[in-house]
């Protein structure tokens, strides 16, 4: 079975507040099984949302901060605060540290698998937000690719 959220979860949010029809959710789920994807990224791939759209629509239902990384400068040392296979794995980055606190930006930030792994790799408290994928892809990239501290 893919990886999908459910209808106790963001589909049946999406449901609630009116953006997609519970006919709509079911074909969306169908369409997460057979292709083993996740919701958002079936939502983006048959063109139900674009992703930027999708990425303001999850943080504003969910109540979530969002912000944009393609401008932030992340100090290589707290990028480096996880490994690249928990970055690439859960796409997720470290952004700020201060102290015992950690603001991470994810993609999916109420993952609690990788909030856990996260927590358990850094030992810091963690803030997370959410982020669009390519724009954390981008900043994995420039702080992993072709550098030996992983």
């Amino acid at each position: 079975m893919g990886k999908r959220i459910s209808n106790s979860g963001l589909g049946q949010m999406m449901v609630t507040s009116g953006i997609i029809s519970p006919e709509q959710l079911d074909s969306i789920n169908k369409k997460c099984d057979l292709t083993n994807k996740s919701l958002c990224k079936v939502l983006v791939e048959f063109g139900y949302f674009d992703q930027v759209d999708l990425n303001k629509l999850i943080a504003q239902l969910l109540d979530v901060p969002q912000i944009p990384l393609a401008d932030i400068e992340i100090n290589p040392e707290v990028a480096h605060l996880i490994n690249q296979s928990t970055a690439n794995d859960y796409l997720a980055i470290p952004v700020l540290r201060h102290e015992k606190n950690l603001l991470m930006a994810m993609d999916n930030p109420f993952n609690s698998k990788a909030i856990e792994n996260i927590k358990n790799q850094t030992d810091l408290i963690l803030r997370c937000v959410q982020a669009d994928p390519q724009e954390i892809l981008n900043q994995i990239n420039r702080h992993f690719l072709n550098s030996d501290k992983d």
